[in-house]
């Protein structure tokens, strides 16, 4: 009776686990193209960068917003100066998984240099642009309402 009893606090507290490590993930985390594309529209102020490197994440030295408009044009302001402006396009690598290129680009930034390819993560409130994966930097975006 004892072996029963412990086999099944064992199910439940797995069951309780795993509910708890699937309740961590971003419920609103896009993975659709148009999805992201809609979602990401909009002003987004950098919150912080992610060496892949270090695994470290760093707060920005100076005021970065980077405006999104609908046909996936990005123009990034450095403390209320426009430094760069990009457009990208958006494919699913793999399902689930979006990447960006970036199609064209001009100007120059210190602090917010996307590379030409890397992972975009989008939700209602936060954008992940970068490659942390190969030891690039992710940038870190807060939704600007």
């Amino acid at each position: 009776m004892s072996k029963n009893l412990s086999g099944m606090i064992s199910v439940y507290t797995l069951t309780a686990f795993l509910f708890m490590l699937s309740s961590c993930s971003h419920p609103d985390s896009v993975v659709n193209e148009s999805t992201a594309t809609r979602k990401s529209i909009g002003r987004w102020r950098l919150s912080g960068i992610k060496s892949g490197w270090t695994n470290i994440m760093s707060t920005p030295a100076k005021k970065v917003v980077l405006v999104i408009d609908e046909q996936r044009q990005a123009i990034v302001f450095e403390d209320g100066k426009e430094t760069v402006r990009f457009q990208y396009i958006l494919t699913e690598a793999n399902p689930g998984i979006l990447r960006y290129s970036i199609h064209q680009q001009s100007g120059a930034s210190t602090l917010f240099y996307p590379p030409t390819h890397g992972n975009f993560r989008v939700s209602s409130k936060q954008l992940i642009i970068g490659d942390t994966g190969v030891n690039g930097n992710d940038y870190f975006f807060a939704k600007q309402y």
